[in-house]
């Protein structure tokens, strides 16, 4: 059965949101009950997203086309009785994620079955008919939310389930994927545990609670700290909560740690009973407690709008409306225990997004919005993009069907957003917001900068906003546009700001936004033709920011460039257009964790060595010089004869640094003279760039030996020169 319904609501943002109106179209894929967990990706890499519930996968663009990976269950008896009663039994099918589990690039499924039971990776047969060998990873998953998360900072997850007695996870060996996953338990052996942890234990998390760049494990009653060092098994420190009241014992599903009000502190978000009410957020203290916060509980006076619901069985963090905030998506599940158990069995089984607004003082809210009332979650709720234009879209099964909400524009909208936010997935960088900055005539910032936020949005799960130059007129792109980029107080909520322009001319509405980050020391990478990244007239409040500004604040002399990035445009130092550049890591930072992963040589691009004046000032520290070499491709030799000066010395092509605005606090910078589009064609190159994001955000910990930058997507950069863009873009076609 297949049907349509467009539901639409009004999101009641502030000045600041990115995205005011939000609908979502329904699909209804089947009423049958066939699983309470679900995901999506392009399973047969035909270019659409599918989805995947109990042992069936539909097949996008329009989900009719169905297949399925493993045979039908056969159970004539017990809970999982065949066929599924949605009245008294349950499915086989309590969870599912998709991922790349061997490495071949095309999805697996991963499913976990009723609590206590085994998991298993159904392997993708690369688009061949049949069904899909099953490997059982993991012989004992307990626990009613488990997941998929990156445990030990090496870019690949962890199964995020506890096992016979003890709290932990399990950890797959990525030599041999399909092997038997080692539990790595964090809680000791005993009586006592065995009767608290076990296979219907509620309210299971994992997130970095305490800010040191480890990822924590969750539980209602507190938090189990990770050490410095899990190479061997190992007790992991009880930090006491509780997340929860004392009259919901039981637990809620899944837990996240996320800084709610923006204080810098990771609090920790969970529903309060799976089975009963109650959804919060406990705000961590300067000191290490916690203050309860609720966004729901059993009586609609417990919610600014009057929401209650029971049975928050599933929650998933995603930013919703392209504010750089994470909100909250939850819903009610449906006869968990059948017709007649638990609280309100039969109520409207509701599906709601809860926006997070903060209110710039240490506050925040959650203003409730619903999506559905006739669907809800099951065990599992996912969030991603299932028509590629870049908003997220609602899955779920359970045991009233599977259903699929993609977010149109609302009702009030008049024209797509003149940006891209791009929704980090699941990785070390969840929760952070980067804001990417294009816009020069030259290097075509727009294709680079767009690369490298879906890099860190899908490989490190950074949410990025991308700025661009836009033409008013039209909404276009237009990078010739020197004094429109329009989205800029994105900046205001952003952990870190990425900016390759050329010789913009702001007006003074947008230089404040950027001018007031900075003068909150907060990081800064600047890329290419950020050296000269501002011309402003001397008559402007912003002048100062100009390149090769002279004017009476000398502090600022040589403008944006030479204060915050530590150079102003200088020279083309290699032969524009005809001398490419190779990297050389400079002998005394090899050790710098920007540098991880990076060995001479690996870092390559078309465009040629910038000049610059040596020694860089204050604080700063050459990581990569440039090698001028005579041609335009990698195996170039070295400049010869009267060009060999070029080489003697090498100019620095990155370099870190700090800086501060008259006196303000001190923030980090990354700057490298390299950064076009084309230049991201090197591995290297985009290595260097995330790696650099890491450190930008205080998390050079959690860089990993061989960071993920593999390309997102098709990517094919134009030629850097004047007048070359692409004509009648706009940032919704990206």
């Amino acid at each position: 059965m297949f049907r349509t319904a467009l539901l639409c609501l009004i999101a009641a943002c502030g000045s600041t949101c990115l995205a005011a109106d939000i609908a979502f179209e329904k699909r209804t894929l089947t009423e049958r009950f066939v699983a309470e967990g679900c995901d999506m990706a392009d399973f047969d890499k035909d270019g659409h997203v599918d989805i995947t519930a109990g042992n069936t996968i539909w097949h996008g663009p329009d989900f009719k086309r169905q297949t399925e990976f493993t045979p039908p269950a056969n159970n004539p008896a017990g809970p999982t009785k065949t066929p599924y009663d949605p009245a008294k039994g349950y499915s086989d099918y309590f969870l599912a994620y998709a991922h790349d589990f061997t490495g071949d690039t095309w999805p697996d499924i991963l499913v976990f079955g009723l609590p206590g039971e085994a998991a298993h990776v159904f392997v993708n047969p690369q688009g061949k008919a049949g069904h899909w060998e099953k490997h059982a990873i993991f012989d004992v998953a307990d626990g009613e939310s488990p997941d998929l998360k990156d445990m030990n900072g090496d870019g690949k997850p962890e199964l995020i389930a506890h096992s016979a007695g003890q709290l932990g996870f399990a950890e797959i060996d990525w030599s041999k994927p399909l092997g038997k996953a080692r539990f790595r338990p964090v809680t000791p052996k005993s009586p006592e545990n065995d009767k608290k942890y076990f296979r219907y234990t509620h309210g299971y998390g994992a997130g970095d609670v305490n800010g040191d760049g480890r990822i924590d494990l969750l539980t209602k009653d507190g938090w189990f700290e990770q050490p410095a060092d899990i190479s061997t098994d190992t007790i992991w420190p009880f930090r006491p909560g509780p997340f929860g009241p004392k009259d919901a014992p039981r637990g809620g599903a899944h837990m996240y740690a996320y800084d709610v009000n923006g204080d810098g502190r990771n609090d920790v978000i969970t529903s309060y009973d799976g089975h009963g009410f109650g959804l919060g957020w406990f705000e961590r203290n300067a000191n290490g407690t916690f203050t309860e916060r609720k966004i729901m509980g059993a009586t609609p006076e417990e919610n600014a709008q009057g929401v209650k619901f029971s049975q928050p069985h599933a929650l998933r963090l995603v930013d919703m409306n392209g504010d750089g905030l994470l909100d909250i998506v939850t819903g009610k599940r449906r006869w968990a225990h059948g017709i007649s158990g638990d609280a309100e069995p039969n109520a409207a089984p509701v599906l709601y997004w809860f926006e997070l607004v903060r209110d710039g003082k240490g506050g925040a809210t959650y203003v409730a919005h619903q999506i559905d009332d006739d669907s809800g979650v099951g065990t599992q709720v996912t969030v991603g993009d299932l028509d590629k234009d870049g908003k997220p879209d609602v899955i779920v099964a359970n045991k009233r069907g599977v259903f699929a909400f993609s977010q149109r524009a609302g009702t009030a909208a008049i024209a797509a957003d003149p940006w891209l936010v791009i929704e980090g997935g699941e990785g070390p960088g969840k929760g952070k917001h980067v804001v990417l900055v294009s816009g020069d005539e030259e290097y075509r910032s727009e294709e680079a900068l767009t690369q490298l936020a879906k890099i860190l949005a899908k490989h490190h799960g950074i949410t990025c906003t991308v700025l661009y130059a836009i033409d008013p007129a039209t909404g276009e792109i237009n990078p010739n546009k020197t004094d429109n980029i329009p989205g800029l107080e994105a900046l205001r909520k952003a952990d870190l700001m990425v900016i390759a322009t050329r010789f913009r001319n702001l007006p003074d509405e947008q230089m404040q936004e950027i001018d007031a980050y900075l003068k909150a020391g907060k990081p800064v990478i600047g890329m290419r033709t950020a050296t000269h990244a501002f011309n402003i007239p001397k008559d402007r409040a912003y002048a100062h920011y100009g390149n090769g500004y002279a004017g009476d604040k000398t502090g600022w002399i040589d403008g944006f460039g030479r204060l915050v990035l530590g150079e102003k445009w200088i020279s083309h130092h290699g032969h524009h257009g005809s001398e490419s550049t190779r990297g050389l890591v400079v002998p005394e930072a090899r050790d710098h964790p920007i540098l991880r992963g990076i060995k001479d040589g690996d870092i390559w691009g078309p465009t040629d060595v910038y000049g610059v004046r040596l020694p860089l000032p204050g604080d700063a520290q050459p990581l990569v010089v440039g090698q001028v070499l005579e041609g335009m491709t990698p195996d170039s030799p070295v400049v010869t004869g009267a060009d060999a000066k070029k080489n003697e010395p090498m100019m620095p092509i990155a370099w870190t640094k700090t800086y501060a605005i008259d006196g303000g606090p001190k923030g980090r910078v990354f700057t490298t003279t390299m950064g076009s589009s084309t230049d991201l064609s090197s591995a290297g190159m985009r290595r260097l760039l995330v790696n650099a994001c890491y450190w930008a955000l205080g998390m050079e910990s959690r860089i990993p030996n061989a960071t993920n930058v593999d390309i997102v997507g098709t990517y094919e950069p134009t030629k850097f020169g004047f007048n070359g863009a692409k004509k009648g873009l706009k940032p919704s076609d990206l």
